[in-house]
């Protein structure tokens, strides 16, 4: 017998009306006929009565649309509030957030006039801002040490359980879906050897915890219960899911860095410039054997990296197979040399970050030409839809705030999050790490 496939059309809100008005105009017509049987056909196609439904379901549909445009572009900042300086002020006693310089060369005059964030001083047109993350933890060339109990599971805080399918309903415009998720539990350094604890969650743990802080039900939020300063809630006793996420920067061969616009339905960022990869370790790259390692950890990470940027396009390039291809691609990567820091991400209650940094061995041409697309408007990762590349001779020039990065005279909105791994990143090229 063969499968019906699924009708994804009634999974469409826009199809569904569509198709319930017109039956109703139908209906009006055939009970008008059943009414008067005697009723002339040029009568029962009433051209004013016609013209009248049709009226009313092109308004209804407009005032909809408008609606969901209208709620699309808000629900971010319903979710999470994107006054980045006000997070500093909720988080002072925090350990120091990372502070940027922006260099003389950079377009400070539309930086200033774009961003909200207060800049924290000017020296010679060197704008120095705090990016709203912190708890800034040095990886590079440090001992790592896993802890993971399999058994373990996040357990959601009461009013997350109370108030579930309101906190969902926040995401009304995203598109989600759940998985199983690794939650960081606690982290410390001793000695120089870093030590993690890691346990269980899922994505829609994180949606109605970390993802939905400042959401406001009956005047309560879960930052105001659960983050609500002045310091960020250490990690052991945060009622939040806090799965790991990790943010890298990624530059091709001959070092052209990688950026990616974030498209509009994504959980959060949505239509901002994020960093090369923004994404989460999750169980199905991560765990192996139901162990979780530093080498599970870099096979997630680039699994992530192949999947986000779709390089699986490289191999009409390569002319080779998937799993040669990803072994060419990643065979430099390691955790000891590319995954350079850990922090703290003040937007989402302090939830914990891996940021990376890794020379992809493909050039600016052979990335371009997979895509067959121009350079800056090819089609890239789940979460975007738009990269943009940057020679390593302007990375420098890029003005940054917590809410702003301005590229080649170009204003794009972004996140702390983002931010702060291009400031780390340049950073570690300071300090000579990359």
């Amino acid at each position: 017998m063969k499968k019906l496939k699924k009708n994804t059309h009634l999974k469409n809100y826009d199809f569904v009306y569509s198709l319930i008005s017109f039956f109703i105009l139908i209906l009006v017509v055939l009970l008008r006929f059943f009414i008067d049987k005697k009723i002339e056909l040029s009568q029962l196609l009433n051209f004013e009565l016609l013209v009248s439904v049709l009226v009313v379901f092109i308004l209804t549909s407009i005032s909809s649309g408008i609606v969901k445009s209208v709620t699309l572009a808000t629900e971010d900042n319903t979710k999470l509030d994107d006054d980045y300086d006000f997070m500093m002020t909720k988080y002072e006693k925090n350990s120091m957030p990372l502070i940027y310089t922006n260099s003389k060369d950079s377009d400070f005059k539309l930086g200033r006039k774009k961003t909200k964030s207060k800049m924290l001083s000017n020296n010679g047109d060197c704008d120095e801002y705090k990016i709203a993350i912190g708890d800034i933890v040095c990886l590079y060339n440090k001992e790592i040490k896993i802890n993971y109990i399999p058994e373990e599971e996040f357990l959601l805080p009461e009013f997350s359980k109370q108030h579930y399918t309101e906190l969902m309903a926040a995401h009304g415009g995203s598109k989600t879906y759940n998985q199983t998720m690794l939650r960081l539990d606690n982290i410390y350094e001793n000695n120089n050897v870093i030590k993690m604890f890691f346990s269980k969650t899922t994505y829609f743990n994180s949606l109605v915890t970390n993802r939905a802080l400042d959401y406001e039900i009956e005047g309560v939020t879960l930052r105001d219960l659960y983050a609500y300063g002045p310091f960020l809630t250490p990690l052991k006793d945060s009622k939040l899911s806090n799965h790991l996420g990790f943010n890298g920067m990624i530059s091709t061969s001959d070092e052209y860095f990688i950026f990616i616009k974030r498209g509009k339905h994504v959980s959060i960022a949505k239509n901002t410039l994020q960093c090369s990869i923004a994404a989460s370790l999750k169980t199905k790259y991560a765990i192996k054997d139901n162990k979780l390692t530093k080498e599970n950890i870099k096979t997630a990470i680039c699994e992530e990296i192949f999947d986000e940027l779709k390089l699986e396009k490289l191999i009409k390039v390569k002319n080779c197979n998937v799993e040669e291809l990803k072994k060419f691609l990643f065979s430099d990567f390691s955790f000891e040399n590319n995954v350079l820091y850990f922090y703290r991400d003040f937007l989402e209650g302090g939830k914990p970050q891996l940021m990376f940094y890794y020379k992809l061995n493909v050039s600016y041409k052979e990335l371009s030409q997979a895509y067959e697309k121009k350079a800056d408007k090819i089609d890239c990762s789940v979460d975007g839809h738009k990269m943009l590349f940057v020679k390593k001779e302007d990375i420098n020039k890029i003005y940054m705030t917590s809410d702003t990065l301005v590229i080649e005279n170009k204003h794009y909105y972004s996140t702390p999050s983002a931010v702060g791994t291009l400031a780390l990143m340049l950073k570690a090229f300071d300090e000579g790490f990359i």
